[in-house]
């Protein structure tokens, strides 16, 4: 069992290398319609990676942070499409009437195996365990951002609004103890 889990936790580097090497080859020599849209999936999904992983940076940069939902949202989304796209590219490889050998076609069906493995257990999971609850508060004359830091027990931390789509990357002191909840102004 250990072996197993040691293959879904780092076996899905080389996994994936595999599956977009092959989608690459294919894409290269073939450009059919299913093909361009895998190339349509595979580029959302880079503009999904981007976003996220490149766009915290920057924003911290000026002292802004992603708000929670749309962090979730980006994690979600990339999940999905990582999934989508590699049963997409399997299928579009392994169905076909061209005489690949069957040791390349069983490395494929592995790779395919072992990503969509690792992204339905861990990321599944990962995904679960870090999305964070929030609202938006008004208190003392400011609009701010209440998380719910807590795994079971509710600690609240507070930061700037600053729209729907970012918040202050540090928290603000609202005068009452900290992970306490604000009673909002009625």
């Amino acid at each position: 069992m250990e072996q197993v889990w040691f293959l879904f936790l780092y076996g899905w580097v080389p996994a994936a290398l595999v599956v977009l090497w092959e989608a690459a080859r294919c894409l290269r020599t073939d450009w059919r319609g299913e093909w361009k849209f895998l190339a349509w999936m595979l580029g959302l999904l880079a503009a999904d990676l981007i976003l996220w992983l490149v766009g915290e940076p920057v924003l911290a940069a000026f002292g802004l942070a992603w708000r929670a939902w749309l962090v979730s949202f980006l994690q979600g989304a990339a999940l999905v499409l990582v999934v989508v796209w590699t049963l997409l590219v399997g299928l579009s490889v392994l169905c076909r009437d061209e005489a690949y050998s069957v040791v390349r076609k069983v490395i494929l069906g592995v790779s395919i195996c072992v990503v969509i493995g690792s992204a339905v257990t861990e990321g599944l999971f990962f995904w679960t365990f870090s999305t964070v609850e929030e609202r938006v508060v008004a208190s003392q004359d400011r609009t701010l951002v209440e998380e719910d830091r807590g795994f079971l027990d509710p600690f609240y931390v507070y930061y700037e609004y600053h729209g729907p789509l970012v918040r202050g990357a540090r928290s603000v002191d609202v005068g009452v103890p900290y992970g306490e909840c604000l009673q909002e102004d009625e």
